[in-house]
């Protein structure tokens, strides 16, 4: 993958893991399953865009 691809993929799912997070419900299972997935994404987009290809 191009680093310039991948970079812009990592860019959209950093800002997409932060709107899961500020969208997830406060104080319910649903919401906490939803930080979850929101860090997951946020971790997976900072990876690519620290990895080096």
């Amino acid at each position: 993958m191009k680093p310039r691809t991948r970079k812009i993929i990592a860019a959209c799912l950093v800002v997409l893991g932060v709107i899961v997070l500020l969208l997830a419900p406060a104080h319910t299972t649903s919401g906490m399953v939803l930080v979850a997935i929101g860090i997951a994404i946020e971790v997976i987009g900072i990876t690519l865009e620290k990895r080096r290809g």
